[in-house]
């Protein structure tokens, strides 16, 4: 992950799993939008949770 940082990557997607806040929270700072995948209800609680880390997802096939 530092590698991507100390990179500028611009977009950063999740697909197994959200990283903890922390880690999450340097991405946004570093200024790197980021996406995430669910396969569950719980995964999309969890990324909807991430909200304000996470610039875009896929959660309305759970949450509605």
């Amino acid at each position: 992950m530092q590698v991507l940082l100390d990179e500028a990557v611009p977009v950063i997607a999740f697909y197994f799993g959200l990283p903890g806040q922390q880690l999450l929270s340097r991405i946004q700072a570093a200024g790197t939008f980021t996406m995430g995948t669910v396969t569950c209800l719980q995964e999309a609680q969890k990324l909807q949770a991430a909200g304000k880390s996470c610039g875009a997802s896929n959660t309305e096939r759970w949450l509605h």
